[in-house]
């Protein structure tokens, strides 16, 4: 079995791209702050996506294991969400971005989670979601707090019927045990004063936000963006 599993991926700027913003930031100074990761943005400024979706460091090393069946399930799974949502602004902020298809391939061998959660989101970002951010998991569901606003947002525009499109997508598919709505960072709007960690000047602005299915092999399939708080 093991021969057939695919075990090299290059990097993959377009599953990366929709979560650029949030990797995004110009310090005050330059020439003294020394954080390489977070010296004021949401995602580490050293993130790559590999083709098969796996999230890691710049210079960190990585195993791939990946069934070619399963990629191809996230590759055409996460292309057909996107095309639910395609062209329509996230809601919850300003910046006008949208959703992009992105999907982090399960590895042959690695525990199968059964449900989404704050740590398993963590987890599969390899370490590259700041800290002090707060990871929010709701459920892909209308009557969700993330759905509220969206429903506001989009009250009396026809298409908020494409948003309760997705909802019913990610519900009805039978590759997936489970789905979410995931909300990344809101908490720092809330805090004041300075962050803790050291060599960090401001809390970013730039939050992602992810809809996401997981399949019965353990992959996150669906779609991800990024919303401007400030």
């Amino acid at each position: 079995m093991a021969g057939h599993l695919l075990t090299h991926f290059d990097p993959d700027s377009t599953l990366l791209e929709p979560l650029l913003p949030a990797t995004e930031y110009r310090p005050f100074d330059p020439e003294t702050y020394s954080n390489p990761d977070w010296p004021g943005n949401m995602l580490s400024k050293r993130i790559v996506i590999y083709g098969d979706g796996t999230i890691s460091r710049q210079g960190e090393p990585v195993q791939f294991a990946v069934e070619p069946g399963e990629l191809a399930v996230c590759q055409s799974l996460s292309k057909e969400a996107e095309t639910v949502v395609q062209g329509l602004p996230i809601a919850g902020g300003s910046g006008g971005y949208e959703f992009r298809r992105f999907y982090i391939a399960a590895s042959e061998g690695a525990p199968v989670p059964t449900w989404i959660d704050p740590e398993l989101i963590r987890t599969r970002f390899g370490g590259t979601i700041y800290p002090q951010a707060e990871v929010v998991v709701e459920p892909m569901a209308e009557a969700a707090g993330w759905w509220e606003l969206f429903a506001q947002v989009y009250r009396g525009n026809p298409d908020l019927d494409r948003w309760k499109e997705l909802v019913r997508w990610f519900r009805t598919r039978q590759e997936f045990v489970a789905a979410a709505f995931v909300r990344i960072g809101d908490n720092l709007e809330r805090m004041c004063g300075v962050p803790d960690l050291a060599d960090v000047e401001a809390f970013g602005v730039n939050m992602p936000r992810l809809a996401l299915g997981l399949t019965h092999k353990g992959s996150l399939i669906g779609l991800a963006g990024c919303i401007v708080l400030a």
